[in-house]
């Protein structure tokens, strides 16, 4: 896996490319990439489970709490 993203930024760099991958070490531009999949997985998961999570929460609200008798 190493030696095919060596050989994928050897061809970009003999390319036309953006000046960045000269500049900023590839692990560091790997990390950022890998750190914004775990934020947009992130994102997704939480967008996706509002939709299951928050009628579960509204009828969890709307259940009678254990208040104390001094309150009713």
């Amino acid at each position: 896996m190493v030696s095919l993203w060596s050989a994928v930024r050897c061809r970009l760099l003999s390319e036309g490319h953006v000046a960045f991958l000269e500049t900023v070490p590839f692990k560091a531009i790997a990390f950022f990439t890998v750190l914004q999949f775990i934020g947009l997985a992130a994102v997704y998961v939480v967008s996706s489970w509002t939709g299951v999570s928050a009628p579960v929460a509204l009828f969890l609200h709307t259940l009678p709490s254990n208040q104390s008798e001094s309150a009713l």
